[in-house]
Formats: C-alpha cells, sequence, structure tokens
C-alpha cells in the first residue's frame, strides 16, 4: 500500500490513514471483474427483504410448499413439528412484515425483519401477537421470529424476556437465511425452475454483499488487511500477543477520533434540526408546531411538523429521523397528536392522496417515504402544502402567500 506513510498512531494521521485506506480500497474494487445484482442497483429496504423471502419460502408445487417445510426443519424444535396444510403468505399485513398463517394447520409464524437495523418499537412483538390471538388463534399457535443481519435481540421494551417462550427464535441472514439458501433450498430447485434459481443466487449474492462476504471480495479485503497491518508495522511484531496489544491500541486510538467525529456530527445534525424547525414554523405560521427535537433525553427517534385536522381527527404531517445517524424521511404520522394511534378516518381520507404514491407505513405512520438529508426539508414542505389543500385552504395556513 505505497500511498499510506504511517509509522505512528496519532490523531492526524488516523483520520489520513482513513482516507487513504479508503481510496486504496476503491481501486482495488475498480481493479475487479465487472458484475451486476439487480438488487444491489435497485436498492432493497426492509418492505423488499420481506417480499423476496416470503415469495421464495411461498413457492408451491402440486399443492406442496417444500420451501416452507424444508425452513421449517431448519429452523427444528417446536417449528419442526408445525403441520403444513393450507399457508397463507403476506407481507405488511397488520403491519406485520412478514405473516404466514395456516387456519387449517392452526398456527400463525410472525417474521419481524430488522435488516437494517430499524429502531424497535413499543410492544411492537407482543401487540402483533395480540392481534393473531383477536383473530382466532391461541398463544401455543403462534411463533415469532426475529430476523436481524448478523445478529440480535428485541429490546424489553419491545418483547419481554418472560414472553420469549420456545415459539420465538431470534435468526439472522448471516448464519440462517444464507445457509438455508444455499445449502438447502437451491440444491432441491428443478432445472426448468431456472428463473427462480438464477433469483435465490441474485439474493445469496446481494446478502453476502451487505454483509462484504462475497467471494470476490475476500482476496481483496485480505491483501487490504495485510497492508494495513504492514504499514502499521503490526506484523514485525514476533509474539502473538504483542501483536494483539498494537492492534488493540490502535483500535483505541480509532475509537477516540471517531467518539470526537460523532459528537462533531451529532452537533450539526441538531443545528440541522433547529433549522428545520425554524422553516417550518415560518412557513405554517398558523399551524400547531409538534416536535421532540427538544428533549434532551431522547435519542431513540425524532419528528418535527404540523398538526393537522380532517373531519376532527388529529394527525401531523412531520418529518421524522430513527435517530442522528439514519435517513430521514417525511410523511403522515401519529407523532405529536393527543393520541398517539392510528384513525380509521384518516385511513380513509389518505387513501385519496395521489403523492402518497409509493410511501411505506409503520405502526405509528401512515405513510412516510425516505429522503436523502439534503433534499428532506424541501421535499416535506411541497408534500405539506399538498396534503393541506385536501383538508384547508392552503391561503389560510401558510405566509409565503
Amino acid at each position: 500500500m505505497n500511498e499510506i506513510k504511517i509509522k505512528e498512531l496519532k490523531d492526524v494521521d488516523i483520520i489520513k490513514l482513513a482516507s487513504d485506506f479508503s481510496k486504496w480500497q476503491q481501486k482495488k474494487k475498480d481493479e475487479l471483474p465487472y458484475r451486476i445484482n439487480l438488487i444491489d442497483e435497485i436498492g432493497a429496504n426492509e418492505n423488499a427483504h420481506n417480499r423476496i423471502f416470503v415469495k421464495i419460502i411461498s413457492f408451491e408445487e402440486n399443492g406442496h410448499f417444500p420451501f416452507l417445510r424444508l425452513f421449517l426443519n431448519f429452523l427444528g424444535d417446536e417449528f419442526g413439528k408445525i403441520k403444513i396444510v393450507k399457508p397463507i403468505f403476506t407481507v405488511e399485513k397488520f403491519r406485520i412484515d412478514g405473516l404466514i398463517r395456516d387456519v387449517d394447520g392452526k398456527y400463525a409464524i410472525i417474521i419481524e425483519n430488522k435488516i437494517h437495523d430499524a429502531v424497535d418499537q413499543e410492544n411492537q412483538i407482543e401487540r402483533y401477537q395480540s392481534i393473531l390471538k383477536g383473530r382466532g388463534y391461541k398463544e401455543s399457535e403462534i411463533y415469532t421470529l426475529y430476523l436481524t443481519l448478523k445478529g440480535g435481540s428485541p429490546s424489553e421494551n419491545s418483547f419481554a424476556l418472560n414472553k420469549r417462550n420456545s415459539n420465538y427464535r431470534e435468526i439472522n441472514f448471516k448464519d440462517d437465511i444464507i445457509p438455508l439458501l444455499e445449502k438447502h433450498i437451491l440444491p432441491t430447485c428443478r432445472v426448468k425452475d431456472e428463473l427462480l434459481v438464477s433469483s435465490i443466487k441474485q439474493y445469496i449474492d446481494h446478502l453476502n454483499g451487505i454483509l462484504n462476504q462475497r467471494e470476490i471480495d475476500f482476496k481483496m479485503n485480505k491483501e487490504l488487511t495485510d497492508s494495513l497491518l504492514e504499514e502499521l508495522e503490526i506484523n514485525k511484531a514476533t509474539e502473538k500477543y504483542e501483536k494483539l496489544t498494537k492492534v488493540d491500541n490502535a483500535l483505541k486510538e480509532i475509537e477516540n477520533v471517531a467518539s470526537c467525529l460523532k459528537e462533531h456530527y451529532e452537533s450539526v445534525i441538531k443545528e440541522e434540526l433547529s433549522d428545520w424547525k425554524k422553516k417550518i414554523k415560518s412557513d405554517f405560521i398558523n399551524k400547531d408546531f409538534v416536535s421532540n427535537i427538544d428533549d434532551t433525553k431522547n435519542k431513540k427517534y425524532f419528528y418535527l411538523g404540523i398538526k393537522l385536522e380532517y373531519k376532527e381527527v388529529e394527525f401531523s404531517c412531520s418529518i421524522g429521523m430513527d435517530d442522528y445517524y439514519s435517513e430521514p424521511y417525511y410523511g403522515i404520522t401519529v407523532r405529536g397528536c393527543s393520541k398517539e394511534e392510528k384513525n380509521e378516518t384518516i385511513e380513509e381520507f389518505i387513501k385519496d392522496i395521489a403523492e402518497l404514491k409509493g410511501f411505506g407505513e409503520s405502526h405509528r405512520w401512515y405513510a412516510y417515504r425516505r429522503t436523502k438529508l439534503e433534499n428532506v426539508i424541501t421535499e416535506y414542505l411541497e408534500f405539506c402544502r399538498k396534503v393541506i389543500e385536501k383538508t384547508v385552504p392552503l391561503e389560510c395556513t401558510t405566509s409565503e402567500q
């Protein structure tokens, strides 16, 4: 790695090291053979992963569901005992990411997908289980899978520890879904199902890309690691524990710098939130402003916007962020309302808003769209005006006229 000339780790050196390393990494990536993955190019959020995975395991052949059977057997224990009769596969129904129901088989499987580390909602899993109980399923017939990228557990606030019984399982894409697809499902695919095979291979490749473990990347990553260790003179250490000490010291210095940078980044985001607040208040002077950005104790999620009404039911047009580092979004939500629960009146109201096409939804948001940090305030203000037009005359609500 000729570009990096670092012999001692100092703060300024670490910044240069990171910059030079990134440039060299990109150079090595550019040297790799041309490749294309359609899922990479289009982009896949949690909803897309829900649709893809559920579509794969719902494969039916002569009234049988071989991939679902393989999946349940792979999970084993209580899941392996489930009897498949007439399963119904849905995505985002009852706001549950993935759901497999079988009235005849007497089971319902909840798949809660956190591949991109979405924040756990309060009582989220227990709420989903209650919905299914209300539809006639006994507690013993409800199964829950908490699916993450590389491993993790829901917060106690989302799903209490004493509720996690043998019908609950934590699985992840790295250690469970990829091996399931590669070693169990792909080998059983028929030759004539070439599109199915191609789709599964593309999905496996996409997941490996997210995890930075594509085979084509292994050699490059090893070269990068070896060069980095050489430049930091870690390889000169003769004893194993001496090497570990040097690596540990390097990590501590890097973490120290990263902590300083994170603190600065968060301060800039706070300034941005404050600027958005001023802009929203200025543009909609006759509307109630709602926000939690001034709550110094809260770091879980942020929202700011204006409160509106339709047929005497409150809702808000707001900007949201799951944390300081996540991509912002805007839309229609219950955040900031006197009662933060969805209402059927607003759900009916938004069906007629053409601008909501392609928006996602969640427990607190009737509709939301993610966008870039630099674009969100402009897109939000334009969106807000269009929503207001559906409720009351615009000239009564904004100051720009």
